[in-house]
């Protein structure tokens, strides 16, 4: 009998580690989860760049907007050559007229103007006639 008692005595004596054990799996198992899930974030982030790069240019750009009220504006919107002046509100978008594209008018300027003298703004008569022909509208009252 003295055998079994000293037997059952030293395996109470030796430290319990599956406490210690489970708590080490459980933070692996953790910090796996959250590896996969950056790898699955930075995989769809690298996609959509791919994605964004093979999507064609349309050509349609919004140029200039003014608002004038409470839901009420003006786009000069370009699309290839061509300008546009479209009027929205809350009733939706309308266009008001078709503008002459200036073609000397370039994205960075003229190179041949001076640094230290302001550029004169671009002559463009349709556009003013055009805005001009909106705002008498916007003051006349309706019938």
């Amino acid at each position: 009998m003295q055998a079994s008692t000293s037997l059952t005595n030293a395996g109470a004596s030796s430290p319990d580690l599956s406490g210690a054990a489970s708590l080490f799996r459980l933070t692996g198992s953790l910090a796996l989860v959250f590896a996969v899930l950056i790898g699955v974030v930075w995989m769809y982030r690298q996609w959509q760049r791919v994605m964004l790069q093979r999507t064609p240019a349309t050509g349609l750009r919004i140029l200039d907007v003014k608002n004038l009220g409470q839901r009420t504006s003006l786009y000069v919107v370009a699309y290839r050559q061509q300008q546009f002046l479209i009027g929205g509100s809350s009733n939706g978008l309308n266009l008001l007229s078709t503008l002459d594209s200036d073609p000397s008018e370039g994205e960075e300027g003229d190179p041949g103007t001076e640094a230290g003298t302001p550029e004169p703004p671009p002559s463009n008569n349709a556009f003013r006639n055009a805005l001009d022909q909106v705002l008498d509208k916007a003051r006349s009252p309706s019938q």
